[in-house]
């Protein structure tokens, strides 16, 4: 990349010695680096890579993350599509996760030989070949430790909200399709959608709405005929008119052959789609996902745990609930009335959203690295080549911080 596309590195990066863990949360959208220890990331962009061609002297150049647009328009996009290194949730463009984490330690300005890197609960073994991200996903902590045997894993997820919006406004609006971009549909999922606390109901809300509208349609039916009529009556006069008086008659302009742009040509507008694409978390059914929502497994991960009724009551009084799709409006309102249908009559449930849902998981790492236990956990590249990824097998590590 140019110097000039570049962001500044950190510039404190000397004062960490090199026995420092780096901690990366490797996440499908946002990629996030920083140092053990620290309550935040020190660099954070979004987990993409570009490579166009400068127009001048025709370089290729690869970009990293966002890029201001006014930046971009030295260079050739059109034969250059954004790629993710992810397909899904596992890294299969291994090329562009090279220049992802190259981008993140040079900005970092890493010297670390220590490496701490998330990955998901519950992950079968071949895909410990790569780098693996998901989201939303219960599992339970008991006396600080977290039980996996209670786990219940969803393969619906953010990503999947995005993906659903955009191909919902792309079969309503097909002229409009090569306009709604994957970045387009995140940026409308973020501002426009919501989680209806009742599916059902607030679809026959906007099933009024559209049958109020029929029936304005039907009374103004016989306003439009009598408008008709009484234009086919003015152009009649108009033409007996000219008939009489030709000399009267003055010649009309040409319509302009190019046609005036209307709202239709560059507005969309989006209706019961702001809640149907986050209730796939719910009812994942609706985009051929067989698993149970996000709701229903809760219950099913209480039904796992082995004790009495009294820690699954201590339980449900303090359920925390993070990740991205946490900030979508009403989940937490819609995840509460979901989980209660599961607990007995009159039972305490209380959900707490984190203050920040979109680091915690970088934050669990870096907290994990500055421990004393972390070193026991660590293993060398030389060890994964021998052992390969059997090798996680073989470290049973215990949070306990």
């Amino acid at each position: 990349m140019p110097s000039g596309y570049r962001p500044d590195r950190e510039t404190d990066f000397a004062g960490f010695p090199s026995t420092t863990p780096i901690v990366i949360d490797n996440g499908a959208s946002t990629f996030r680096i920083g140092w053990a220890g620290e309550a935040e990331p020190r660099v954070a962009f979004r987990n993409i890579v570009q490579r166009p061609r400068h127009r001048s002297s025709g370089e290729t150049v690869t970009v990293v993350g966002d890029t201001d647009p006014a930046l971009m328009k030295y260079f050739d996009c059109t034969r250059s599509a954004i790629r993710s290194p992810f397909d899904d949730d596992v890294v299969y463009q291994f090329e562009y996760m090279e220049y992802i984490l190259d981008f993140g330690f040079d900005r970092l300005g890493a010297t670390s030989e220590l490496l701490a890197l998330t990955m998901c609960l519950v992950t079968s073994t071949i895909r410990n070949l790569g780098i693996v991200e998901k989201m939303d996903w219960p599992f339970r902590f008991l006396k600080g430790e977290p039980v996996l045997g209670a786990c219940c894993r969803t393969n619906v997820g953010g990503f999947h909200i995005t993906d659903f919006l955009r191909q919902l406004l792309s079969l309503k609006y097909p002229y409009h399709s090569a306009s709604i971009t994957w970045e387009k549909a995140e940026e409308l999922k973020k501002e426009h959608c919501y989680v209806a606390l009742d599916y059902m109901s607030e679809l026959q809300i906007f099933k009024l709405k559209e049958k109020k509208k029929q029936i304005l349609l039907k009374t103004t039916t016989e306003g439009r005929m009598r408008a008709k009529q009484r234009r086919a009556e003015e152009e009649a006069l108009r033409e007996k008119q000219e008939e009489e008086r030709p000399e009267a008659v003055q010649q009309t302009p040409e319509p302009p052959k190019v046609r005036t742009l209307t709202a239709e040509d560059y507005r969309i507008s989006i209706g019961i789609e702001r809640f149907r694409c986050p209730e796939i978390l719910f009812q994942p059914g609706m985009i051929g996902i067989d698993q149970a929502g996000i709701d229903e497994m809760v219950s099913i991960s209480l039904r796992r745990l082995m004790e009495d009724e009294a820690v699954k009551e201590r339980l449900c009084q303090s359920i925390l609930v993070t990740g991205g799709c946490s900030l979508i409006p009403g989940m937490i309102p819609r995840l509460e009335s979901g989980i209660r249908q599961f607990r007995p009559y009159l039972s305490t449930l209380k959900l707490v959203r984190a203050a920040d849902p979109l680091i915690d998981a970088w934050r669990g790492a870096a907290a994990f690295a500055a421990s004393s236990k972390f070193g026991r956990h660590t293993f060398s590249l030389a060890d994964y080549r021998e052992h390969g990824e059997n090798l996680f097998h073989r470290y049973n590590i215990v949070y306990s911080l």
